[in-house]
């Protein structure tokens, strides 16, 4: 069975930048600020149900589905009739397992009560 692709991507990390020989000290980097995040009303989530928000419901759950079932690592055909003689196989033993239990105790239960 193959094993599926878990390595993430190697990123770049950043370096320290060193100071300069004559003294002076490198600029900061400048990070811009992120954008607040976006709060869900009552009102915004009206309008996306007058809006048809059901079917945009449904399309998005259709794609996710989609993706989530190309991330799937799928058996081969020699490891799905494997798998499928061990369950026969399994489920044939204990079926033995239990009647021959089953009849045991039929017979001991019948003995001690005089039948």
């Amino acid at each position: 069975m193959p094993k599926p692709k878990t390595r993430l991507p190697r990123t770049k990390t950043p370096r320290a930048k060193t100071a300069d020989p004559a003294g002076a000290k490198p600029a900061a980097p400048t990070r811009k600020a992120a954008p607040p995040a976006r709060v869900e009303t009552k009102a915004r989530a009206q309008k996306a149900r007058k809006k048809g928000g059901r079917p945009n419901f449904l399309v998005r759950w259709w794609n996710e589905t989609r993706g989530e079932l190309r991330k799937v690592v799928w058996p081969t055909w020699a490891e799905v009739r494997y798998l499928t003689v061990v369950v026969l196989l399994v489920t044939f033993l204990t079926s033995v397992f239990f009647g021959v239990a089953d009849w045991l105790f039929l017979r001991v239960v019948g003995f001690l009560i005089g039948v």
